[in-house]
């Protein structure tokens, strides 16, 4: 399916394990009913994953898209309305886009960063930077080895540790 090591089409299902060494791509609608492993992942519009995904690329779940395990990644990219039900570790960048969310705790080496109204019910630690977008919460501690940005109107319900400055807008 377009150059990508496993595609499934619309509405598409799998019932087990996918174990790919390339990348692996659901369109809209479709579901892999277990865990996860290949390069590049592109979960499309309420398309699902209902184990953990591994991957040893990026990883975009897309509107209204979900994975109900843990992610591993290197950028890991949550579009509007799209969540994660576990932690999500990244060897690069969180983008937690609006409306998104995270239901465990956000490792990133490099920025976490959330958009307007996106929640992280769980502890975060980037060693970059940690943004939060209008009316965004993170429920957990956040330590950053850069610096922590709070938009009006969002919130860090835990302790704020930054290598950097903190600044509330």
């Amino acid at each position: 399916a377009d150059g990508y090591d496993v595609g499934l089409g619309k509405k598409a299902q799998i019932e087990g394990d996918v174990d790919a060494t390339n990348d692996v791509s659901l369109e809209p609608e479709a579901q892999i009913k277990s865990s996860a492993d290949g390069k590049n992942f592109v979960l499309r519009r309420k398309s699902q994953i209902e184990g953990d995904v591994d991957a040893s690329g990026n990883v975009t779940v897309k509107q209204k898209s979900q994975i109900k395990g843990s992610v591993d990644g290197t950028d890991i990219i949550l579009e509007k309305k799209a969540q994660v039900a576990n932690s999500i570790d990244a060897a690069g960048n969180v983008s937690v886009g609006k409306e998104a969310q995270a239901k465990g705790d956000v490792d990133a080496v490099g920025n976490v960063s959330l958009g307007k109204e996106a929640q992280i019910k769980g502890a975060v630690t980037a060693g970059g930077n940690v943004s939060l977008g209008e009316n965004a919460q993170i429920e957990g501690d956040v330590d950053a080895g850069g610096n922590v940005s709070i938009a009006e109107g969002a919130e860090i319900k835990g302790s704020i540790t930054a290598g950097g400055s903190v600044s509330r807008a």
